[in-house]
Parts: structure tokens; C-alpha cells; sequence
């Protein structure tokens, strides 16, 4: 996959990983939600939290991250650095046929994971 341009939608795909590897494993589909964070210091505290939520996951064996994307700095005549930062947590599930059950109670299993976290750690996140 060496000198492969990712285009468009594709070139917000976990690019090192898929030239790493030659792409996903068998029968591993990957999940993300994308989301962006207020410019403040109570921002960057969630983000902090959220980066830890998912590091303490990898490190627990689950096959979790959380990817920085952003845009070329200016498009045209436009401007964008500064502008165009968002994040991807990314979840890659393992099942044997695609499983929409299984999906479905990982995606819950990750949500109860966040929420206790959050519960455990409220007092920090003030």
C-alpha cells in the first residue's frame, strides 16, 4: 500500500495503521463517533479525560483510540488552520459474521465504561 493517496472521505482513515498492516484484520469492523471540543480549558480537561478513558481501555486489552484529524492549513484563499480540528474515537470489534448484536452491546459496553468513569471521576472533571 506504499505510496497509496487516501482521497476525500478515505483520507480520514487511520492511514498508518491500513499501510502498517495492509488494512483491517479479518472479520474486524471499525467503529468511530467523531466529535470536537469547546476551545477552553474545560475543553481541553474533557479531552484530557476522554484521552485517558481510552488509553486505560488499550492498556485493559480492548482495541480503543482517540485520532486528532484537521484539514490543510489554507484551501484557496481560505484559511482553515485553527478552524478545522475535530477528533474520531475509534473502536475496531472483532466478530465473525458482521453481528449487529455484537456491535450493538460493544458500543453499550464502551458507553457504560465512559459513564462509570465519568460517575468515579466527577469531582476532577469540575
Amino acid at each position: 500500500m506504499e505510496g497509496i493517496y487516501f482521497a476525500g472521505e478515505y483520507a480520514d482513515l487511520p492511514i498508518a495503521m491500513y499501510k502498517r498492516s495492509g488494512g483491517n484484520l479479518a472479520n474486524e469492523i471499525l467503529i468511530f463517533t467523531e466529535f470536537t471540543i469547546e476551545k477552553s480549558a474545560q475543553g481541553l480537561k474533557a479531552l484530557e479525560f476522554l484521552s485517558w478513558w481510552a488509553r486505560d481501555l488499550s492498556r485493559s486489552g480492548e482495541n480503543v483510540q482517540i485520532r486528532s484529524i484537521g484539514l490543510p492549513p489554507v484551501a484557496g484563499q481560505r484559511t482553515q488552520l485553527g478552524s478545522t480540528l475535530r477528533f474520531w474515537f475509534e473502536a475496531y470489534i472483532v466478530t465473525e459474521k458482521e453481528d449487529m448484536a455484537l456491535v450493538l452491546s460493544e458500543i453499550g459496553e464502551l458507553s457504560n465504561s465512559l459513564n462509570s468513569s465519568i460517575k468515579l471521576y466527577k469531582a476532577a472533571l469540575k
